[in-house]
């Protein structure tokens, strides 16, 4: 785009103005940090739209930029068809702005949302942020990495579906000339951005740095506390990098300890220690809402719990073997004096291997069990 077409001011755009003869503008309703939003009507159908106009940069490289990734967001959600994806339906420019009509919701921010209910649903929670992560792997298998998942980028419908909006820093990692990250250039909001964000680690960043905001927004909804918080953005920046945030049940006791354990995850520092796919964060949460809890969720329990059957049987096989390759003979005279007087001979060996399989089963049955009264004592648990 050459330098000569850089927009120096928006269009004053008044209640009643047509734009494109085809929409007529009814209020100014939000603006953005490179953006601003009007409700209008179309002319046509007498629908209600969103139309979202490029807000102007004094500097010229900045408005160049700015325009580029405004125009990034038209083609990315173009070819966005999810229920819980914003839906774009068509783009132009008028007085030299672009512009992209939206689909208008009628709802609020999935905080705001939860602030105002008077009972906590820890399912209805998880319910909301798994249909936000189904969301998310949509637009992960096309290749599209949002960067900038926070709750005022997540609308609750009045159905109470929840809505992603504001692909305006998305990534297509298809298309590197839509990576408009320069070295050094932080993009999103630093309050919900993971440490590859922080660190400009383009590497780094893909479809686990949602899944980490996301973490983030769970943990947000079910503490009704920010993870990370400091007015200063460095010292932010610093804590996010530096320090872990307060677990959510040291915030609030009543939040079940596999919800705990499932925020925890998302939100580690470390890409690799988060949950792989968010179509994985979607399933722990459906889990958790199904009650289906899956042993790799213990892990805060002692380690005597977690004692793997499939080595047990594997100790036993190895024992097994060795019995059956050894010779058997007349008890060694030194050894004798350490077995009591009835003891005269050896036991066959088709014995002690009866012996030794019927002691296996049982230890095996004791521990399957004691894992399953564990389960249904921990479920209980939960369901309080």
């Amino acid at each position: 785009m050459a330098s000569d077409n850089i927009i120096t001011s928006l269009p004053n755009l008044q209640t009643g103005e047509i734009v494109d003869n085809k929409y007529q503008i009814q209020a100014p309703i939000g603006k953005g940090g490179m953006s601003v939003l009007y409700l209008a009507t179309s002319i046509q159908s007498q629908r209600e739209f969103v139309i979202k106009f490029l807000l102007p940069k004094r500097q010229s490289t900045l408005s160049i930029t700015g325009i580029k990734r405004f125009q990034q967001e038209i083609q990315i959600c173009a070819k966005l068809r999810h229920p819980n994806i914003i839906r774009i339906y068509n783009c132009g420019v008028y007085r030299n702005c672009p512009y992209i009509i939206m689909k208008y919701i009628q709802g609020t921010t999935i905080t705001n949302y939860y602030q105002e209910q008077h009972t906590t649903d820890w399912k209805h929670q998880a319910t909301t942020i798994k249909k936000v992560a189904q969301g998310l792997h949509y637009i992960h298998k096309k290749n599209i990495i949002h960067r900038d998942i926070k709750p005022s980028n997540i609308l609750m419908q009045k159905n109470e579906e929840p809505i992603i909006i504001d692909f305006g820093i998305a990534k297509d990692i298809d298309n590197e000339d839509w990576n408009l990250t320069k070295k050094g250039e932080i993009l999103g909001t630093v309050q919900y951005m993971s440490v590859e964000q922080i660190e400009c680690n383009q590497e780094l960043i893909g479809p686990r740095t949602d899944i980490y905001s996301l973490g983030l927004v769970l943990f947000e909804i079910a503490t009704k506390k920010a993870a990370y918080s400091n007015n200063l953005v460095q010292a932010l920046q610093e804590k996010i990098l530096n320090k872990c945030p307060y677990t959510p049940r040291s915030i609030n006791p009543d939040i079940p300890i596999i919800l705990e354990n499932i925020i925890l995850k998302a939100i580690q520092k470390d890409p690799k220690n988060r949950y792989k796919t968010a179509q994985e964060f979607s399933q722990a949460l459906d889990d958790f809402i199904n009650d289906k809890i899956t042993l790799p969720l213990f892990y805060k329990l002692p380690s005597f719990i977690k004692i793997p059957l499939s080595k047990i049987s594997s100790f036993f096989n190895f024992i097994n073997d060795k019995i059956k390759k050894t010779h058997f003979s007349k008890i060694p005279s030194s050894c004798k004096k350490f077995l009591p007087q009835k003891f005269t001979k050896l036991p066959s060996k088709e014995n002690i291997l009866n012996t030794l399989q019927s002691f296996h089963k049982k230890l095996l049955n004791t521990l399957q069990s004691f894992h399953k009264k564990l389960l249904n004592t921990l479920q209980s648990f939960h369901k309080k």
